[in-house]
C-alpha cells in the first residue's frame, strides 16, 4: 500500500509532538538529586546541633566525639571563663597591699609577689574545673536549650544562636559555631558565652 508524502508528514509530526510532551525523567532525576544533596549540604550545621543536643540530653560521648572538637573548643572557652570566673580567696591570704595581721609593726612590710601568682594559679584552676563542666555531656545539655536560630550560615562556618528558656529580655544569647569537616561532616569549635551557667542548673 503506498503512502503519499501528505500522510508521511502527518506521521513524522506526530511522532515529534509525541515525544515533546515526554518528560525527561533523567534530567529531572538528576536535577532532584542534586537539590536534594544541596539541601542536606546547606543544613549540615542546624543537622550537627540538633546531635549534639540529642547526645549531650542523653549522655552518648560517642555521639558527642562525632560533633564536637573538644581540643578546639576547650581551647576557645579557657580564655572567655577565665575572665568570667572568680577563684576563691585563701582566708589567711590578706589582700594584696594589706598587712598582716600578725606581723609586728616595727618589722616592714611589702607584699611579696607570690601573692599575685598564687592568685593567677588559683584563677586557672577554677577555669579549668569551669571549662571541665562546661565541655561535659552534662554542661553542653544545659547551655544548649533554649529558642535557638540559624544566626549565620557559610560554607565553611556557620554559627546558631540559642537563648535559654529563662534569659532575661535582652540577654545576649549563646553562640555555637560549627565548622564544616570534609564535604558534609560539621563539628563544634567555638562557643561564645557571656556568663558562666550554673553547675546545679
Amino acid at each position: 500500500m503506498a503512502i503519499n508524502d501528505r500522510e508521511m508528514m502527518v506521521v513524522a509530526s506526530s511522532d515529534r509532538s509525541g515525544s515533546r510532551r515526554r518528560p525527561p525523567w533523567a534530567a529531572v532525576l538528576i536535577v532532584g538529586g542534586l537539590a536534594t544533596l544541596l539541601v542536606f549540604w546547606g543544613l549540615g550545621p542546624w543537622f550537627a546541633f540538633q546531635e549534639l543536643r540529642s547526645a549531650a540530653g542523653v549522655g552518648d560521648t560517642a555521639g558527642l566525639e562525632d560533633v564536637v572538637d573538644y581540643p578546639a573548643l576547650r581551647a576557645a572557652l579557657r580564655p572567655q571563663v577565665r575572665d568570667l570566673v572568680t577563684p576563691p580567696s585563701p582566708a589567711a591570704a590578706p589582700p594584696t597591699g594589706q598587712r598582716p595581721w600578725w606581723l609586728p609593726g616595727f618589722i616592714p612590710y611589702a607584699p611579696h609577689p607570690l601573692q599575685d601568682l598564687m592568685s593567677e594559679w588559683d584563677r586557672d584552676q577554677a577555669a579549668g574545673r569551669q571549662v571541665d563542666w562546661l565541655t561535659s555531656p552534662q554542661g553542653l545539655a544545659g547551655i544548649a536549650q533554649g529558642h535557638a536560630w540559624l544566626s549565620h550560615w557559610g560554607p565553611r562556618r556557620s554559627r546558631i544562636d540559642v537563648r535559654g528558656t529563662g534569659a532575661t529580655k535582652g540577654a545576649a544569647p549563646t553562640t555555637f559555631t560549627f565548622q564544616r569537616r570534609g564535604l558534609y561532616d560539621w563539628k563544634l569549635v567555638h562557643i561564645r558565652i557571656s556568663a558562666l551557667p550554673s553547675p546545679g542548673g
